[in-house]
């Protein structure tokens, strides 16, 4: 059996069907399932079979250094009694963690599952924290890079390429630089994990795609495929203030599994995200 904490996120309602088709079964908690199960772990009785993966997180980069107290309940606190349940009654237990732990490296050196992380935002610092408490109480930590789905628009990137379309100049970031994939692929991926029952076998792995990129090469590259103007599309100048709060130098590698093979590759060659 597989359970999702935080399964009315972005990212576990692509990983839920990718599970089930796989014939898993599957619990879905939402925030009110979790918070009564980690009361009451009795309810869930010990099982070698049981696997947790908590895909619950804050994460929004400015949202959490102005909430910090939320962003650390949500990113490290929740992980912590997870951690400490999942011990107690013998349950694997994965936590999904992301780049930003790795806030001061650069694409000279894109970090692999064995690199130290260095966060430099709350976020980042966070998440970290949410990894050490996981991986102290025999967990398992899976490192995704940036997500992308360009429909959404309540994200940045769906924001900007709504714009876009409707004829707007839009301002993108040249310095967020990731090896992005869409939502849809990450599933896959951690699907793959957990089908191949890493977590027994490795502590830390790291989902990436192959190709490194800036917001700005996603959305340019999004706007060749589909015929948009891009001289609508301008170089972000960012505050001296916001460069801090940004994964200036990001991206991922894996020394343990292959990148996947992304449809956000070279400007022209994007394909449906």
């Amino acid at each position: 059996m597989k359970i999702i904490i935080g399964a009315s996120g972005k990212l576990a309602r692509h990983i839920v069907p990718e599970l089930r088709k796989s014939g898993e079964e599957i619990l879905t908690f939402d925030r009110n399932d979790t918070v009564r199960w980690l009361e009451q772990p009795e309810i869930l009785a010990p099982s070698d079979d049981v696997v947790i993966l908590n895909c619950a997180a804050k994460t929004n980069t400015r949202f959490c250094e102005e909430h910090r107290l939320e962003s650390f309940s949500d990113n490290a606190g929740l992980a912590d009694r997870v951690a400490t349940v999942c011990q107690k009654k013998g349950y694997k237990h994965i936590y999904l963690s992301s780049e930003v732990v790795f806030g001061s490296n650069d694409f000279r050196n894109v970090p692999s599952e064995h690199c130290r992380p260095h966060p430099y935002t709350w976020y980042g610092a966070t998440k970290h924290m949410g990894e050490l408490v996981t991986l102290n109480a025999g967990g398992m930590v899976i490192r995704l890079p940036m997500l992308v789905n360009l429909n959404d628009q309540l994200t940045v990137l769906g924001q900007l390429y709504k714009k876009l379309k409707e004829g707007h100049e839009v301002q993108a970031s040249t310095c967020c630089y990731s090896t992005p994939i869409t939502y849809h692929e990450a599933a896959i991926g951690i699907t793959d994990i957990i089908s191949k029952r890493m977590y027994d076998h490795e502590p830390i792995i790291h989902v990436a795609g192959e190709a490194y990129m800036s917001i700005y090469d996603i959305v340019e590259g999004a706007a060749i495929r589909d015929g948009l103007n891009t001289s609508l599309i301008r170089v972000l100048q960012h505050r001296p203030e916001d460069v801090a709060l940004l994964l200036t130098c990001g991206g991922l590698t894996s020394q343990i599994v292959c990148p996947i093979k992304s449809c956000i590759k070279a400007k022209g060659e994007i394909g449906n995200v």
